[in-house]
């Protein structure tokens, strides 16, 4: 069975208890680092990588070191150190 996003954030809007959005709260949490460790696989040391900043900015690295959540990146321009969700990450174009 497939359900739509809004269908399931209309289900969501309608749980009572707390404890059954705390359930629902635990599986997204599951879900998202499920994501991230697929995501992690794509990359490895030395690969050259961009994101985007909070702000906007793109920025070209290079990644340094694979951490479990997050992937440690240096900028190729002012060597600045940036820890980055594997999710905001893409290689380099």
């Amino acid at each position: 069975m497939t359900i739509s996003t809004q269908e399931l954030v209309k289900q969501v809007s309608s749980l009572g208890e707390e404890e059954d959005i705390s359930q629902v709260v635990d599986a997204i949490k599951i879900a998202r680092n499920r994501i991230n460790a697929l995501k992690k696989l794509r990359f490895r040391k030395g690969q050259r990588v961009e994101f985007y900043t909070r702000t906007g900015c793109l920025v070209k690295a290079t990644i340094i070191k694979i951490n479990q959540k997050t992937i440690l990146v240096q900028d190729r321009q002012g060597g600045v150190s940036w820890r980055v969700s594997p999710s905001l990450l893409r290689g380099e174009e």
